[in-house]
């Protein structure tokens, strides 16, 4: 018994969520549903995944993803993992995910903030309900608002160098934040906020298309809103 228990060879973790993801990835996007999503996301942190060539490519939405494939049963690879490409390159680079097995086309894709939200609380998308959903009147005088410095667990130091470095590249050199508390009669609600106004920008097109694509960065469940400056000149922090 005993040696029995000193030759027995545990089972890989990594290779058993490599199993787990490529049966999922023969099931056809027709029957891929929320359930199949959250089966994929559960085993892709831990997975032992091999690197396509090349690594890094740039999507259609303009934003770059390194690109992992699911090895076959039994095939040599050089391994990687998602949750420590997250930890020592793609949090600091600004990379996402493209994960592929029989299709030319990803099984799925993980923005940047999806990344983010799994270096924070090893989950891919969480289901928090504390932050606040955007109304016109949100900036009112009714509204009891209190503002500062969005703190390192909310959003990383690299991840504002890469939201800074977007914005400049957009042509806005002076954006600021600020992570707002509102309270509302749900309890106090969190929200960030941008200094960011369509006359900065070429035009409202220009504006409006760079202010949607920040939700890139952010995890699923952040919300955030811009205003000018002046509405909040006490509480804005630059990037």
């Amino acid at each position: 018994m005993v040696l029995k228990r000193l030759f027995s060879k545990k089972p890989d973790e990594g290779i058993e969520h490599s199993i787990q993801l490529k049966a999922l990835s023969k099931v056809p996007l027709s029957h891929r549903d929320l359930e199949w999503d959250r089966s994929f996301m559960a085993h892709l942190g831990k997975a032992k995944l091999a690197c396509r060539t090349p690594q890094i490519a740039k999507g259609e939405d303009g934003f770059t993803y390194f690109e992992l494939e699911i090895p076959d049963v039994g095939a040599p690879f050089q391994a990687y993992t998602v949750e420590n490409l997250i930890s020592d390159h793609l949090l600091r680079d600004g990379h996402g995910v493209k994960v592929f097995s029989y299709s030319r086309e990803e099984d799925r894709r993980f923005s940047y903030g999806e990344l983010l939200n799994y270096y924070y609380r090893q989950e891919f998308r969480s289901h928090i309900q504390n932050w606040l959903k955007p109304t016109p009147d949100q900036f009112s005088g009714e509204l009891n608002i209190m503002g500062g410095d969005p703190a390192e667990s909310v959003l990383h130091p690299f991840t504002r160098k890469l939201i800074l470095a977007y914005l400049v590249k957009n042509g806005f050199h002076f954006p600021k934040i600020s992570h707002i508390n509102v309270m509302t009669k749900d309890g106090i609600m969190n929200q960030l906020v941008l200094n960011l106004e369509p006359s900065m920008f070429l035009n409202q097109k220009h504006f409006q298309d760079v202010l949607s694509s920040l939700k890139w960065y952010f995890p699923v469940h952040y919300t955030y809103t811009s205003v000018p400056e002046h509405y909040l000149s006490n509480i804005f922090y630059d990037l």
